[in-house]
């Protein structure tokens, strides 16, 4: 009998086992099904975020959305009316400029580029992956001729896809790929990498933060034209994406208050959009004159000149003499007569720099306007 159970047992076992997919090796998986969960990986920091500390009412700008209901979905923004994928044409996919992608400090590492991803599920399939991401920036508002894998079954040996005959102008340049690592600030590898998401963390749609994604500010093309809130930014950031591929997925144990540990698996999409936004915030337009005035001292000095400087004469003669009298002057600064005046102004502009989207109020503090001579303060 007990030779019985242990064959049951082990049957049973094998029988679990080859219900679920195993990871495959050197597969790499970012585990975001905890709140707060942050992991590193290829030049990029993933953060299981929620509604309070992601975003608020009406700050979220989406730039990419997919169908519904679809097991796997993929997508990828553009300007263009025409999407590749299983993007959800409309107001909700558009160009993404780069100077309304807002910034994020990480004290030790530096300004990152912040994204911010909405998953939906249905509670009963709430493990969720995020199988690819690949960002690239380009100068064009309408490209839609991505090919996420050029080998054509699986994910691409070098980690990234590649753009068609769209792209017409000067080549778009890979900004992160999740499957290969292109250098930076967070370590990474090239191979087949998936991000584990748990959609119960921050239920619902609309304004909800569920992952956010930081890409480095010095990987993209940043001139000084293109920093937040810029209006004369012509960079555009392209972001290709791809969930639902329950295969790449292994079983979690996790502890689930009032259940213990239980073991998840993940699922497709089952219920809504998968949408990208960024978030909205204040920015202000400064514009500053500044006109220096300084009193002076003039002094002045007469030199004269005579010419001839003599005459000899004798009764009756007579001798012409001309003089020339020039006057010099030289100009000092009086000390501590300098002054500048000019005016600063301060502008909220009525939309963002794409024209798509109001521009929140901003409250400004304080001002510090200081005037140094190269070797210190002088005034403020």
């Amino acid at each position: 009998m007990r030779t019985c159970n242990r064959l049951l047992s082990a049957l049973g076992l094998f029988i679990v086992l080859a219900l679920f997919p195993a990871l495959t090796a050197g597969q790499v998986i970012l585990d975001l099904t905890t709140a707060g969960n942050t992991k590193d990986h290829n030049n990029a920091r993933f953060i299981a975020e929620n509604a309070a500390t992601g975003a608020g009412t009406g700050l979220l700008d989406p730039f990419a959305r997919s169908k519904s209901n679809l097991d796997v979905v993929a997508i990828l923004n553009t300007g263009n009316p025409t999407v590749q994928f299983e993007t959800e044409a409309g107001p909700w996919t558009t160009a993404l400029l780069l100077s309304t992608i807002t910034d994020r400090e990480i004290p030790g590492f530096g300004i990152f580029k912040e994204f911010i991803l909405d998953i939906n599920q249905t509670a009963g399939n709430r493990i969720y992956p995020l199988n690819d991401v690949q960002v690239w920036s380009d100068s064009q508002t309408d490209l839609n001729c991505y090919n996420p894998d050029p080998t054509a079954g699986g994910h691409s040996p070098i980690g990234g896809g590649q753009w068609g005959g769209c792209d017409t102008g000067a080549s778009a340049i890979p900004i992160f790929w999740l499957d290969r690592d292109l250098g930076g600030s967070f370590p990474g590898t090239t191979g087949n990498a998936t991000v584990i998401m748990d959609y119960g963390l921050a239920s619902g749609s609309g304004n909800i933060a569920d992952v956010t994604m930081l890409l480095p500010l010095s990987a993209f093309p940043l001139g000084a034209d293109c920093q937040y809130g810029s209006s004369t930014c012509t960079r555009y950031v392209y972001l290709y994406s791809i969930f639902g591929k329950a295969d790449e997925c292994g079983g979690f144990s996790k502890f689930v208050p009032g259940q213990g540990n239980k073991t998840y698996f993940c699922s497709g999409n089952d219920d809504g959009f998968e949408e990208w936004s960024t978030l909205v915030k204040p920015f202000i337009n400064v514009a500053k004159t500044a006109n220096g005035t300084f009193d002076t001292q003039r002094s002045w000095t007469l030199d004269k000149v005579v010419n001839p400087s003599s005459c000899n004469l004798f009764v009756g003669d007579d001798c012409t003499v001309e003089y020339t009298i020039t006057a010099n002057y030289q100009d000092v600064p009086k000390a501590g007569s300098g002054k500048v005046s000019g005016a600063i102004t301060l502008t909220v502009p009525a939309l963002l720099p794409d024209g798509d989207e109001k521009a929140p109020n901003a409250t400004v503090l304080s001002i510090l306007d200081e005037l140094k001579d190269g070797g210190g303060v002088v005034g403020t």
